[in-house]
């Protein structure tokens, strides 16, 4: 017994060390269970586990419910809107029971259970960048043109009805909103930042943005804390609801076509461009650049605690993950051994292997639906590690 016990302390130890080196060197990227494809626009739910993610002239809006570990796709309802639509953005709710997917050139397709069904909300036209507040309820659905007759939609009862925003005809880029959806920001192409503070019923433009060619905005679960990024070059913050903004310390060179995603308390954040991909811990004041592909970019999501990261890229690529080492937990019972990490964690497979160097390594399938092993101590020692995916 306390061989055994000896032996998987040694197993556990390893994979602390390899933790240790990933935080100082910055996230390190790996794919995720998504076929390569060409993705366009992502979304979580609040821990991450839920996802939501459509491609490139595909009807197929693509679910995963274990972080992107396996995936199903589900194809539009309705013929008329041809084999190779064109989308505009994706929402996912909180807790994941809640999409929205925005189509140029179509409807806003909706659904209220996980993505087993969906209906069609919401005018025709060429929808751009969306997003929803946490329970799902408020939405905020722009147009990428200013030819509409109604170019900017909000709706405050799930899509059911929409309501045209008191804003001008612009080309809009890039939405963002509070978790209870009473903070709204809006960016528009070679314009300024517009916001409101009563779920999109009035709006102002009380900042001191200047007008110029933004690319991205993310702001935090209360939204007092926003980034976003200019087309060329620079990411800016703000931590009073975007009266003022700072550049702080951008990752190094810029990062052109930056997307950007924060966590509920906007100090862990996510910038993604042209070949780069950076985090940050405190709120933007400095950048770690990641061990990621060097991809061209184009969105970006975490989860509410900044632990749980996805990125997707054209051309043809599968979708990438960062999801931190799990802690695996050695406990003795009676006379036995229990394995265990975190029952929340998903994606993970628990391997063995009977010595070292890590040469050869087999799939312990025996494994509880809530992450446990129960081990009964042998005279052959046993090395642990998780994978993913």
């Amino acid at each position: 017994m306390q061989k055994q016990k000896r032996t998987l302390v040694i197993a556990l130890l390893a994979l602390a060390l390899s933790g240790i080196l990933t935080a100082v060197h910055g996230q390190e990227w790996v794919r995720s269970g998504a076929p390569t494809k060409y993705w366009l626009h992502v979304a979580c739910s609040t821990n991450g586990d839920t996802l939501i993610a459509v491609q490139n002239s595909a009807r197929g809006i693509s679910i995963s419910t274990n972080f992107g570990a396996t995936w199903s796709t589900t194809n539009l309802p309705g013929p008329e809107w041809g084999p190779a639509p064109e989308w505009g953005g994706v929402a996912c709710s909180a807790n994941g029971t809640r999409f929205y997917a925005s189509l140029h050139g179509g409807p806003i397709f909706t659904s209220a259970d996980s993505g087993v069904t969906w209906s069609a909300v919401g005018p025709n036209t060429k929808w751009g960048p969306l997003t929803c507040s946490a329970d799902g309820s408020k939405i905020m659905a722009p147009c990428t043109d200013g030819i509409y007759d109604a170019p900017f939609f909000v709706s405050t009862n799930f899509g059911v009805t929409w309501a045209n925003a008191p804003l001008a005809k612009f080309p809009w880029v890039a939405v963002a909103c509070s978790a209870y959806g009473v903070n709204m920001y809006a960016l528009a192409e070679a314009r300024y930042l517009f916001f409101s503070r009563d779920s999109g019923h009035t709006w102002g433009t009380g900042s001191t943005l200047p007008s110029i060619d933004w690319e991205s905005l993310a702001c935090s679960a209360d939204g007092t804390r926003l980034i976003a990024s200019i087309r060329w070059a620079t990411i800016i913050t703000s931590t009073n609801s975007g009266l003022n903004w700072f550049t702080n310390n951008t990752p190094p060179a810029g990062l052109q076509y930056a997307r950007l995603a924060s966590s509920a308390d906007g100090n862990t954040l996510l910038a993604a461009g042209a070949g780069s991909i950076y985090t940050s811990t405190n709120a933007g004041a400095a950048w770690v650049s990641n061990r990621a592909p060097v991809l061209s970019w184009v969105a970006v999501a975490c989860s509410a605690d900044g632990n749980k990261l996805l990125a997707c890229s054209t051309p043809a690529a599968p979708i990438y993950v960062v999801q931190p080492p799990p802690r695996l937990s050695l406990q003795s019972i009676s006379n036995q051994v229990l394995i265990s990490w975190a029952a929340s964690t998903t994606g993970f497979t628990l391997e063995q292997n009977t010595d070292l160097p890590f040469t050869t390594w087999s799939t312990v399938t025996n494994v509880t639906g809530t992450n446990q092993l129960t081990l009964t101590p042998a005279a052959d020692r046993n090395f642990y590690r998780l994978r993913y995916p």
